[in-house]
């Protein structure tokens, strides 16, 4: 069974909540990737995604002035290491995210996106982002289906 370690993108890249979202947008190319966790003096506090930025920012406010706070998201999914890739497609469709924060024990070593767990073709083929979290949903179970098998 193959788990969600093996796919997560590691180390954890984060901002603070008052980074201007161009430095995101910016850092999103720079680093490859599509999130970021948002940091304070105490903490995760929150997650910021490409999608949060299409969605809440583009063609309505200017991403040099707007600040992370204003637009990410609070709260983080997190699922253990050894989760498979199966139950976190499950996971990351019943709450309609497209990231996951990878824990083992209480450290948080990476993050997980849709686009790590499924063939390239739900991406292309997906009109929409609940169509993709419904073919991702279906791929999980036929996973986790496969796994109760093996």
């Amino acid at each position: 069974m193959q788990t969600i370690e093996s796919l997560m993108k590691s180390p954890i890249l984060s901002v603070s909540e008052n980074t201007p979202i161009q430095e995101v947008i910016d850092g999103f190319s720079a680093n490859k990737i599509s999130s970021y966790l948002v940091k304070d003096k105490q903490g995760y506090v929150g997650i910021i995604t490409k999608r949060d930025v299409i969605g809440k920012l583009l063609g309505k406010r200017d991403p040099k002035t707007t600040l992370v706070s204003e637009i990410m998201s609070r709260t983080i999914e997190t699922l253990d290491a050894g989760t498979s890739i199966g139950k976190c497609c499950v996971f990351i469709s019943d709450k309609g995210i497209s990231h996951v924060v990878v824990k083992k024990g209480e450290d948080w070593v990476g993050i997980v996106s849709i686009k790590d767990l499924v063939p390239g073709e739900f991406l292309t083929k997906s009109s929409t982002h609940d169509d993709l979290l419904n073919r991702v949903w279906d791929y999980g179970n036929r996973l986790v289906e496969e796994e109760k098998e093996s």
